[in-house]
């Protein structure tokens, strides 16, 4: 098993090779953690942490989001949730931001690691491609 900096090189390397701009940061030594931060023009940014058990959590979110004051907005939320193919979670957080949640498991892989950003961003795009995103969500 690949020690955890040693996924996040491999997987930094990856998503450059996706076109992201990838950087790692180390905070585990102030008792933070190993973050891969991953932006793209062209695909969702993506924050990525690593584990100690092997385990990679994954996170990507979308700002702009009307207050959620209705109950069809939460309803929109929860059928999103249960209509992902991959995504662990959808939520929207404590600043009113939508976030997309999954973690990738077992040692990294080139094959499996590229099918799981692929489907991940997928899932991403059916969510934000609904019209009902815009009409409900966005400001």
């Amino acid at each position: 098993m690949n020690t955890p900096m040693e996924t996040a090189e491999k997987i930094k390397t990856h998503l450059e090779f996706l076109g992201y701009e990838p950087t790692i940061q180390d905070k585990r030594s102030e008792g933070g953690l190993l973050v891969v931060q991953a932006s793209s023009k062209q695909k969702p940014n993506l924050i990525l942490w690593f584990n100690d058990n092997g385990t990679v959590g994954v996170k990507s979110g979308w700002n702009g989001m009307k207050k959620m004051e209705t109950t069809e907005q939460w309803d929109f939320v929860n059928k999103c949730n249960s209509e992902v193919m991959f995504m662990a979670r959808m939520y929207i957080d404590n600043d009113g931001d939508l976030q997309f949640q999954t973690v990738y498991m077992g040692d990294y892989d080139k094959t499996v690691f590229g099918n799981f950003i692929d489907i991940m961003n997928a899932d991403i795009s059916r969510v934000l491609s609904n019209p009902d995103f815009k009409r409900l969500l966005v400001k």
